[in-house]
Order: structure tokens, then C-alpha cells, then sequence
């Protein structure tokens, strides 16, 4: 769910997570799930200590 990633901070690059990409198929949005999977792996990150990043909302209308 989360990518690794550097961050380019004003004196160094930073390691961090990014959460990107999620995406919850049309028919089964409107029911928490993307919001719940943002707060789960958030808070993994917490428990572990690992630095994250934003993170970039994306409306999928299709799958190819």
C-alpha cells in the first residue's frame, strides 16, 4: 500500500512513504473502505516509526 520514497527536504533527502496508488473499485465506494485502509496502514506506519508522506486522492471512473 505504501511506496518507498525520498523526499527532497531543504538539507537532505529524507526516506520516507508514500501512500500511492489506492483505489476502491465504483461499486463498492461509499462504504469506508478507502478511508479505512488510509487510517490502517497510517497507523502501521506509526507503530513501526516509519516517516511518511501526503498522499494523492485519485477517482478511478474506469478500469482497463
Amino acid at each position: 500500500m505504501f511506496t518507498h520514497s525520498l523526499l527532497d527536504a531543504p538539507r537532505r533527502l529524507v526516506e520516507v512513504h508514500v501512500l500511492s496508488p489506492l483505489a476502491v473499485m465504483p461499486e463498492h465506494r461509499k462504504r469506508g473502505i478507502g478511508s479505512a485502509l488510509v487510517r490502517h496502514g497510517l497507523k502501521t506506519l506509526a507503530e513501526r516509526a516509519v516517516p511518511w508522506s501526503s498522499w494523492r486522492a485519485i477517482r478511478l471512473t474506469s478500469l482497463v
